[in-house]
């Protein structure tokens, strides 16, 4: 016998119509983001709202992959938003994302290392016009400063945090336009 749980999502009616579509992969690479008619659809009830259900194998058979954990991405713009807000408002914030039991328990969070398309303004943490592979020229710089306060205090909340933290782009020394002035990449 197999044991399977179940799951119950609730859409609510939309504004303006729309056509939902479901994609899928599969394991042995049959599927691969191939469109995918969704195997329950529900019927529905009469406020409108359409349920859909869905069985989750929750056996040894059934697992596929492990779920780290989950959580959102970090960018100097969520760096500045969040230190825009007042000391009690950004603790309540806090608090409701990455507190465990009285939050939604954020525990995997990837993170810039240098400037994105999201940050004010480019440069990366090793600002120079040619290589510098042993990175004597580092600097962290404010942004760089201001990410590690916000980590340090979502780590205050919640020290099970997994982080990781990865570039938008190799510092402009390695790509094709040096000069990160004239360069839109980081």
């Amino acid at each position: 016998m197999v044991a399977a749980s179940k799951l119950s999502l609730v859409l609510a009616p939309a504004a303006h119509a729309f056509t939902v579509q479901s994609f899928a992969s599969s394991f042995d690479s049959q599927l691969q983001l191939s469109p995918y008619t969704a195997p329950i659809r529900g019927n529905g009830n009469s406020t409108g709202y359409s349920t859909w259900g869905i069985s989750v194998d929750d056996t040894t058979v059934g697992y596929r992959q492990t779920i780290d954990g989950f959580g959102a991405a970090i960018t100097d713009s969520t760096v500045s938003t969040f230190n825009t807000l007042g000391p009690k408002k950004k603790a309540a914030l806090m608090t409701a994302l990455f507190d465990p039991v009285n939050g939604i328990n954020f525990n995997l969070m990837r993170h810039t290392v240098g400037a994105s398309d999201l940050s004010a303004y480019v440069y990366s943490y090793d600002n120079v016009t040619t290589p510098d592979p042993q990175l004597k020229n580092f600097n962290l710089l404010d942004p760089g400063r201001a990410m590690a306060k916000l980590i340090t205090q979502m780590r205050a909340i919640n020290s099970g945090i997994k982080l990781l933290g990865t570039p938008w782009s190799p510092p402009g020394m390695y790509n094709y336009v040096i000069n990160t002035s004239d360069s839109p990449v980081c």
